[in-house]
């Protein structure tokens, strides 16, 4: 089946049918109302004679408006006669599905959708026509497991109406979680279907006392991107780096550059700081060099306070000179132009952080981009996407009394991100606690792998920006329509035992 999706989106096609998308279901092992499917009126009303009654009759199509909604949708039919009366009165289709109506239960919604950080995510709650409205939902990152499915269903507002509510019967709910297990678990449909399904919906899933029954399904087909491999870095160099080289200090003015040398030597930076530039001699009292390849000594860690146009260009031809390089300039507003900044990292021998952020912060070895911080070294390190309120982070945080390991601003993570830097903190023993603080999260499968692990081993702290606000993404489907980053994030923390707080309050609160 794998085979044949990839052969229909090379051909064009995006969606699958009401037909197709059960026959996909039912290969995982979820049932589905025996049906047949005709081109014509009289054609499904013959159909209908191997089918018991009641009927529903549908028009089939890969569009993306929903059946009801357009008056494709026909239900308790009772004879051949209705049947073909029933075609006459819907909209012109290619076809039509007529199919045994299900039992009647609870009317569930199991969906998924691939997230373009996290992948595969499963969503189940309440359906049927007013699921947008019910909005009575939970997600999970997939694959999930049997007590993760337990759990989203336990999660809903409405959880009593599956064990038997004013006197009605508790539905099956193994049979409830088995479908939740064929579309989301290791073995299921999102999971083995990654790379070509981006949307799928089964809306309703009746759930009697006897069984689930996937009544309606759609997929919509997108072939997701190829993944960059990730290498996570050993950062022992770039928090006690062997010396410092400082790219963007004026011999004559105050520049960004000029403010970083003072600060090292204010916070009692001991080794080696060697200032870059083309043409002075000295800078900040230090000895200046023309280029990183000029230096007396490869350096472990520079800071580049340079313009989007100088940096790459320097760290292309630093033939090994640097270990990280910290980009502190804003502009490289394009994927493409992030790629590129990586891409000369690497050519050059380093790996990069940033571009738009403000440096790292290492106290025990004398590293601080920030005038006033403490040298007081601890145990808590912080990830941080955005530098201004990493500086906050410090500045409250240690009037908190909170001592840092580190503090890492990542900026727009052209190369290493927190799904890179994460593992390395995981196993640094000198790291009791970490603080994440993202507005985006590239390498999100990976990040969300190494959060995984992390449960049980050490505690880690989540502000995402703007979750709180994070409203529905356009979709075709159901799931998608009530899918947002926030709710996905809610999912994440759940799963990995993170704790997610919505304020820097709190953030610094939980890092105590």
């Amino acid at each position: 089946m794998a085979s044949d999706l990839a052969s229909a989106l090379a051909a064009g096609k995006h969606a699958l049918s009401e037909p197709e998308a059960k026959a996909l279901l039912e290969g995982f092992g979820v049932a589905t109302p025996k049906s047949a499917v005709a081109c014509s009126a009289a054609s499904l009303a013959s159909a209908a004679a191997d089918l018991s009654p009641p009927f529903a009759v549908k028009v089939v199509s890969a569009e993306g408006a929903h059946k009801s909604d357009v008056g494709g949708v026909r239900l308790h039919l009772e004879d051949a006669a209705a049947v073909e009366a029933a075609v006459q009165a819907m909209p012109a289709a290619e076809a039509y599905l007529v199919e045994e109506m299900a039992p009647s239960g609870v009317e569930m919604v199991i969906g998924g959708y691939r997230h373009a950080r996290f992948g595969p995510v499963l969503m189940a709650g309440f359906g049927g026509v007013l699921v947008e409205i019910l909005d009575d939902i939970a997600f999970r990152i997939c694959p999930i497991d049997r007590s993760d499915a337990d759990a989203m269903l336990a999660g809903l507002k409405g959880a009593r109406l599956l064990s038997g509510y004013r006197g009605a019967a508790p539905v099956d709910r193994d049979a409830l979680i088995d479908v939740m297990m064929a579309v989301g678990g290791p073995e299921g449909l999102l999971m083995q279907h990654a790379e070509t399904i981006a949307e799928f919906d089964v809306n309703p899933l009746i759930v009697s006392t006897k069984g689930a029954v996937a009544v309606d399904a759609r997929a919509r087909l997108e072939q997701a991107p190829a993944e960059v491999p990730r290498v996570a870095p050993n950062l022992t160099a770039l928090l006690a780096p062997n010396a410092v080289a400082v790219a963007g200090a004026s011999a004559n003015n105050i520049a960004h550059g000029n403010l970083y040398i003072r600060q090292l030597k204010a916070f009692g930076f001991a080794k080696p700081i060697y200032p870059i530039h083309p043409n002075a001699e000295t800078i900040e009292g230090l000895k200046a060099y023309p280029s990183l390849t000029a230096l007396p000594e490869p350096v472990d860690y520079a800071y580049m306070a340079v313009g989007p146009k100088a940096a790459p260009d320097m760290l292309a031809a630093a033939n090994g000179a640097t270990k990280f390089a910290q980009v502190m300039a804003s502009g490289f507003d394009t994927a493409e132009a992030r790629a590129g900044l990586a891409a000369t990292g690497k050519a050059g021998g380093a790996r990069v952080l940033g571009p738009n952020c403000l440096g790292t912060y290492a106290p025990a070895s004398g590293l601080s981009f920030m005038a006033g911080s403490s040298n007081r070294a601890g145990g808590v390190t912080v990830l941080a996407q955005s530098g201004g309120l990493s500086m906050d982070i410090l500045r409250r945080g240690q009037r908190r009394g909170v001592a840092y390991r580190s503090l890492i601003t990542m900026g727009d993570c052209a190369d290493l991100g927190p799904a890179d830097l994460l593992p390395w903190f995981l196993d640094d023993p000198e790291t009791k606690v970490i603080g994440l603080y993202l507005e985006d999260a590239p390498g999100g499968r990976a990040l969300f792998e190494a959060l995984a692990k992390a449960k049980g081993r050490k505690p880690v702290v989540l502000l995402i920006g703007g979750r709180t606000e994070a409203g529905a993404r356009a979709a075709s489907s159901h799931t998608g329509a009530l899918a947002s980053d926030g709710r996905v994030w809610d999912a994440v923390a759940r799963q990995t035992g993170a704790a997610l707080v919505d304020t820097l309050d709190g953030f610094i609160d939980a890092l105590l």
